[in-house]
């Protein structure tokens, strides 16, 4: 072992070996140090003193910043520090944020002409207090004001009533610290004495930050009591002359990177730092404005003393900086609160290693990029030890200045978050203790922050062993009962961490027992006893009997009662039986729509069979993987769709050959009389669902899911007692079953609309109006359609009384909603629920309320639903998750596929009193909203619905890329301006292809393939060719770039302005770049500009174009055209007197 990695070993151990006066000492934060370790440092010693002695004396060469006596008159570079603050302020306006403000309660008589003196003597003292910034086509630079008169403002409120002078104090010390600074002009500290009595009054600093970091505020404050005391003793000062100033750690720094100092760490950054997110995943209130603001708030909180000596004797135990577990426990809140593995957290450091730099006031402080993975579900107490690598690797690699490494790994800029990260770890564990002069008696006071400068920062403070918090919070993207939640979540976080840091990260949740207990049970709490105990087409039956001749089901003009179709049913169950259909078994249906449909069904059921649905109009090949998939050894069919040969093998029951119809006619019309118990649980119909494997998957459902579901919402109310139902579903998906036992419940009658009417949506308003259609189970978009062809052509709809709206997320169109308004009577019903479970939510569309887009509702009766997050969690209330669901609706799974069943179908962590033991994953993301209802989220998954269907664009994936000619594909879904989804796929083709075939004739050959291989609703509307996978952060295909692609090519187009070609002369000259190969699309930044570089630009285009602008239009128009477009529009404005911020603010860009 080397010495470097003997010592490496030391540190690990909690054992510090160090150099003094040519010894070797050590320090200890463990409790022994350990008897092997110890006789490998004794037999090294000698070795060890000469390579620490070594390391020292290089690293003072290295770290010691000579004076270079330089004159601080001219123009002089900014720290990189320094340069981040300024274009922040360039960009905002202003930076009050970044304002450093101090309050200090003074009794005694307090002279304010010797506090004058000593500040003056500070500002001479320290160059950053009066630089002043500004900026040429060059770039910015500063330069120090010399002659300073520095003023303490007075404000006397004295004379005030306590009350009166409360508030005020309050009112002025709140505007006084958060009025901006003009870093061009104005002197970068300013003070004000607010006298509350003739012996007491306050003090307030306020200095930006450009010009002081954290580190500097106590330099100030002791120079400042020194100074002062001397003062008023001696009547004068002679201040100790600075061994150095800030302007020669400027040039030390540029220095130093300049001659690669830090490439190693810069290896180092762009190695951790690699498919870094964009941003973090924690959820807002408030939508991200386009441009960031800074507005804030904060809320404070501590661990009590039992949790302040649990956290610190953890920390101590596992050997770790107590900085070193907050950081742990905020990234696995942040973790769990965000539904991300990938935490990336910022955190300041004081950057004063280098000697000389202590006594200094300055902006020194540098940020470390601190990336952790909860991903892997490990011990706590071992996820700790990573996490003190971590910090440990970034201190070791902390002097690359932060903005030297943003520009190195070039990030995507965006005008409304900071890059890297945008939330921040701080820590304090400084004492703010009381300060006395002979006469006076200094006394900080808190103040309430109202700015933030990220979009969450978190304070770690400790102070006598006690552990404190404060969150400060960004107040335009969170609500303040949000981060007080926060703050309430990360201390029982905390609470349950410290006590079990054996337990694996991902065991830990956000709740308390109470939590859990609302959750798990009161949202639960929707239980209905009902008669579930009949079989669905017993239901039928019963009214064949009470009420043979009423009406059951009209087709075109024919109408059946309920004694014929049950009649027909029974004829044909018969005949089924002896053709082996039975319980346990499955009969296909390949048939249209027709009243033979309907009978088959009733009739495969009365023999205690489940069937599967056949749609005639799916690929031949789709239909026999259907049939044998499902062990269907008995079809029932037409002779116009038997011609296949995929039907060779299988018993065919064709219902309009004669020798077939002669059989059935013969068999009895006598229901069948069962020969063993009912059992509620059996499978009434196989659906298959698009498959993510690139094959469809069966799930069954049961008699109990469907009664469950019907009597449950229509037993004994009126909106079961609704005369003429239509029947619009196809037959192949599950709410055509909803539609049947919901009217056979109370002895209604289907309308069944005919496949003419189906395609052709425009008479199916008159449809429903001449057929007296009182009730309708469709899709959303329909419905919209529905009422704006009702009220386009005046079709009079006043008999339709009841809708179900599912299969897709309801938005409420005007017509729908005039029609709520104008017959308060019609009930909306907006159902949820996949194909494994059928119906889950119910949520009742109240007809006065304007709810454009209603929540899906609570769990019907009997169906319990959690909230997970993607371990397995309770999230809290409101919070999205996935939604898992259990109780009857819920089947044994995917038939035939165990190892999707074992990812979707889990064991019931929860409730399993009720029987119920397993939980189904829905893979949608869903919340409560404040009424408890549940809002639909979309998909966790790549799962898409369009117009109701749900379809898995990876089986459609997966049948491109099983053509020769296809190396890769994707599919996603893109929303047109109408509002309606459509499919797009795009393709990779294999090389041989692209050199040997005309890319039109290559789409036309995979559209031929998709037709003959899956449904008409899964064939994308536009196949696109692309030669290259546009790629995200994280390395991984952009789908939402793939999606411009479709209303745009990535060719850079030629410059066709004269705008345009002057911005391309600019930029050439600026990024040192041919202006040949800029064209309209070239984006700014992602050819070479950076932060500083658009502030240099905007100099430029102002002074080219004559026109008034600030650098926000670069962020938010990187793309050379789209520049010149608005640089053309304010210059058109402008020349009318128009301002810029109007342009904008009126949406005229």
């Amino acid at each position: 072992m080397n010495i470097n990695g003997l010592l490496e070993l030391c540190a690990d151990s909690g054992i510090f070996l160090y150099t003094e006066n040519g010894e070797l000492n050590f320090e200890m934060t463990s409790e022994v140090f350990p008897e092997e370790l110890k006789n490998k440092v004794i037999e090294n010693k000698s070795a060890i003193i000469e390579f620490l002695s070594d390391k020292a004396s290089y690293e003072k060469e290295e770290n010691t910043i000579a004076s270079a006596y330089l004159n601080e008159q001219g123009e002089h570079p900014l720290a990189y520090s320094q340069q981040r603050l300024w274009l922040i302020d360039r960009i905002s306006g202003s930076s009050e944020q970044y304002n450093s403000p101090s309050v200090t309660r003074i009794k005694g008589q307090f002279d304010l002409v010797v506090a004058e003196q000593a500040i003056n003597a500070i500002i001479e003292r320290h160059l950053p207090l009066r630089a002043v910034f500004s900026e040429t086509e060059e770039g910015v630079h500063q330069t120090f004001q010399k002659e300073v008169s520095f003023k303490i403002q007075t404000v006397d409120l004295s004379k005030l009533s306590p009350l009166e002078q409360a508030n005020e104090l309050s009112s002025q010390v709140e505007s006084e610290t958060l009025k901006p600074f003009n870093l061009g002009q104005d002197l970068l500290i300013r003070a004000v004495w607010f006298q509350v009595a003739s012996d007491e009054g306050l003090l307030v600093f306020n200095i930006h930050h450009i010009a002081a970091d954290a580190w500097s505020v106590p330099i100030l404050n002791r120079e400042f009591i020194q100074f002062y005391s001397e003062i008023k003793e001696a009547g004068m000062l002679i201040a100790p002359k600075l061994e150095i100033n800030y302007l020669d750690f400027i040039y030390w720094q540029q220095k130093q990177v300049s001659n690669g100092q830090f490439d190693s760490q810069l290896q180092y950054w762009q190695k951790q730092l690699n498919a870094l997110p964009l941003e973090h995943s924690l959820k807002f209130d408030s939508e991200r404005p386009p441009q960031t603001t800074f507005c804030g708030g904060s809320v404070s909180f501590s661990l009590d003393a039992l949790q302040s000596e649990l956290f610190c004797r953890v920390a101590h135990e596992h050997n770790v900086s107590h900085f070193m577990l907050a950081h742990a426990l905020f990234s696995l809140f942040i973790s769990i609160k965000g539904e991300s593995d990938d935490i990336v957290v910022g955190t300041p450091v004081a950057n004063r290693y280098q000697q000389g730099v202590n006594d200094l006031i300055g902006f020194f402080t540098n940020t470390l990029v601190l990336r952790v993975s909860t991903e892997k579900n490990i011990p706590f107490s071992q996820w700790l030890s990573e996490i003190k690598h971590i910090n440990l690797d970034a201190q070791s690699n902390q002097d690359l200045p932060f903005d030297v490494l943003v520009d190195e790994l070039n990030p995507v800029r965006s005008p409304n978050y900071s890059p890297l990260f945008q939330i921040m770890l701080t820590s304090n564990s400084t004492e703010e203790n009381e300060a006395n002069l002979p006469d006076l008696i200094f006394s900080p006071e808190s103040l309430d922050n109202k700015t933030s400068k990220f979009d969450l920062l978190l304070d770690f403070r400790e102070s006598q062993g006690s552990i404190s918090f404060n969150f400060e919070y960004n107040s335009t993207l969170f609500d303040a009962s949000t981060i007080a939640c926060y703050a309430e979540q990360f201390k029982l976080l905390c609470n349950k961490v410290l006590e079990n840091t054996d337990s694996p990260i991902h065991a830990f949740d956000l709740l308390c027992d109470g939590d859990k207990s609302f959750l798990i049970d009161d949202m639960n709490n929707v239980k209905k006893n009902h008669d579930g105990q009949k079989l669905i087409h017993q239901y039928f039956e019963d009214f064949a009997e009470k009420a043979p001749h009423r009406l059951a089901l009209q087709y075109l003009e024919n109408k059946y009662s309920y004694q014929e179709i049950n009649h027909r049913a029974n004829k044909l169950a018969h005949f089924l039986k002896s053709k082996g259909a039975a319980p346990d078994k499955i009969v296909g249906l390949l048939l249209d729509r027709r009243v033979d449909t309907v009978v088959s069904i009733l009739a495969v059921l009365k023999t205690g069979a489940a069937y599967t649905p056949l749609d005639v109009n799916l690929p031949s090949e789709r239909i026999a993987y259907m049939i044998e998939d499902s062990s269907a050894s008995l079809v029932i069919s037409a002779s116009k769709f038997t011609a296949h040969a995929y039907l060779n093998n299988v018993d065919l029951v064709i219902l309009d050959n004669v020798d077939c119809a002669r059989e059935i006619s013969l068999c009895s019309c006598q229901n069948i009389e069962p020969t063993q118990p009912l059992d509620i649980h059996s499978p009434v119909v196989m659906i298959y669902t698009s498959g993510s494997t690139g094959r469809p998957k069966g799930v069954t459902e049961s008699h109990i899911a469907i009664t469950n579901l019907v009597l449950g919402q229509f037993q004994g109310s009126e909106a079961g007692s609704i005369p003429r139902t239509m029947m619009f579903a196809p037959f192949s998906f599950d709410a055509s079953v909803h539609e049947m036992v919901t009217t056979w419940l109370d002895g209604g009658a289907l309308v069944l609309a005919g496949q003419q009417v189906k395609d052709n949506l425009i008479e199916l308003p008159e449809f429903m109006a001449s057929n007296d259609i009182n009730r309708a189970f469709i899709p959303p978009s329909v419905i919209n359609l529905v009422f704006d062809i009702a009220y386009d052509k005046g079709v009079d709809l006043s008999a339709f009384k009841f809708a179900v709206v599912a299969g897709e997320v309801l938005k409420i169109g005007n017509s729908t909603r005039r029609f709520l308004i104008e017959h308060p009577d019609f009930e909306l019903w907006n159902h949820y629920g996949p194909s494994e479970t059928h119906v889950l939510t119910e949520y009742r569309v109240k007809n006065q309320d304007n709810e454009e887009m209603p929540p899906i509702g609570k769990m019907i009766p009997n169906m319990n639903g959690y909230i997970l997050d993607r371990h397995g969690r309770l999230v809290p209330f409101g919070e999205p998750g996935i939604l898992f669901v259990s109780g009857p609706a819920v089947g044994p799974g995917y038939h035939m596929n165990p190892e999707i069943t074992r990812q979707r179908y889990i064991d019931n962590p929860f409730k399993t009193e009720d029987g119920f033991n397993t939980l189904y994953n829905t893979g949608d993301r869903v919340r409560y909203n404040k009424q408890g209802d549940m809002l639909f989220l979309g998909r966790a998954d790549s799962q898409l619905k369009i117009r109701g269907l749900r379809i898995e664009p990876s089986e459609i994936e997966y049948q491109l890329q099983s053509m020769s000619t296809v190396s890769k594909a994707v599919v996603t879904d893109k929303e047109l301006d109408s509002g309606e989804k459509v499919l797009i796929a795009f393709v990779q083709l294999n090389a041989d292809e692209r050199e040997t075939k005309v890319e039109n004739d290559s789409i036309d050959a995979c559209f031929d393939h998709l037709k003959n291989t899956l449904p008409s609703y899964m064939i994308p509307n536009r196949i696109s060719v692309v030669e290259h996978w546009p790629l995200n952060n994280n390395g991984k295909i952009d789908r939402q770039k793939l999606r411009d692609i479709h209303q745009s090519t990535e060719v850079n187009e030629a410059l066709v302005t004269e705008t345009e070609n002057k911005l391309a002369s600019l930029w050439s000259r600026l990024l040192s770049l041919p202006v040949e190969s800029l064209g309209g699309t070239s984006d700014f930044f992602a050819i070479g500009g950076n932060s500083l570089l658009a502030v240099r630009l905007l100099s430029a285009i102002q002074e080219c174009f004559s026109i008034e602008t600030n650098v926000q239009i670069i962020f938010s128009c990187p793309k050379l055209k789209d520049l010149a477009a608005h640089i053309e529009v304010l210059m058109a404005y402008q020349s009318e007197s128009i301002n810029a911020e109007d342009v904008q603010s009126e949406g005229w860009l």
